[in-house]
C-alpha cells in the first residue's frame, strides 16, 4: 500500500492540460484587449473637410488614420473614394505650419466596425493646441472620419508580445509538469521492476 502511494498520480498531466488551456484563453484575452485598448487610445474622430483643434501632449511623429468605416452619433461614415483630400496642421498658439507627409508604414486596421487606414504623417517638436484641417483639392468631396495617433503600430506590438509571452510562459509550465510526472513515474516503475526481481 505505501508503494502505490508513491505511485505519481496522472492528475498531473490533467493538471498540465488545464494550465495549458488556461494559457491558451489569457492569450486571447490578452491579445483582444490589447488591440482594443490601442485603437482606442486614438484621438477622437474628425469629419472632414474641416478644422478641427486637439492638443497633442507629447512631441514626436503623429499620424494620421482615415476611418472607412465609423458610426458616430447615430450616423454611418463610410468613405469609399476621397481621392484629392488633403491634410493640413498648424500650431494654434504660433501659427507655424507643420509638414504634412506620407506614412512611412502603412498601417491598418479593423476592429469592432471600425475601420481604418493610415494616409499621413507629421511631426512636432511642441506640445500644445493644433488645428488639423481637412480639404479637397478641387473643392469639393465627400466627407470623411479622420483620427490622430502616435505610437499606435508600437503599443499593438507591444500587446502582441505580452500575450504571446503568457502563451509560452504557460506552455513551459505544463511542458514542465509533464515531464516532472513522466520522469516520477518511469522512477517509480523501474523501482517496482527491480523490487520484484529482488524478491
Amino acid at each position: 500500500m505505501a508503494a502505490n502511494n508513491l505511485q505519481p498520480s496522472r492528475r498531473w498531466y490533467g493538471a498540465a492540460g488545464l494550465i495549458f488551456v488556461a494559457g491558451i484563453g489569457l492569450f486571447v484575452f490578452l491579445l483582444l484587449s490589447g488591440i482594443s485598448s490601442s485603437i482606442e487610445q486614438l484621438g477622437d474622430p474628425m469629419v472632414m473637410p474641416g478644422t478641427v483643434e486637439i492638443r497633442l501632449e507629447e512631441t514626436g511623429i503623429y499620424t494620421i488614420y482615415l476611418e472607412r468605416t465609423r458610426v458616430m452619433d447615430g450616423t454611418l461614415y463610410e468613405s469609399v473614394n476621397v481621392s484629392g483630400l488633403k491634410c493640413a496642421v498648424k500650431n494654434s498658439d504660433t501659427g507655424q505650419i507643420v509638414e504634412v507627409s506620407s506614412p512611412r508604414i502603412n498601417t491598418n486596421y479593423s476592429w469592432r466596425g471600425r475601420r481604418g487606414m493610415s494616409v499621413f504623417e507629421f511631426e512636432i517638436e511642441t506640445p500644445g493646441m493644433y488645428e488639423i484641417s481637412g480639404y479637397y483639392e478641387l473643392g469639393e468631396g465627400p466627407k470623411a472620419v479622420l483620427v490622430v495617433g502616435k505610437d499606435f503600430r508600437r503599443s499593438l506590438g507591444r500587446s502582441i508580445l505580452f500575450s504571446i509571452g503568457a502563451l509560452i510562459v504557460t506552455l513551459v509550465i505544463s511542458i514542465t509538469i509533464v515531464m516532472g510526472a513522466m520522469f516520477k513515474r518511469a522512477d517509480y516503475y523501474g523501482s517496482s521492476f527491480k523490487r520484484g526481481r529482488v524478491s
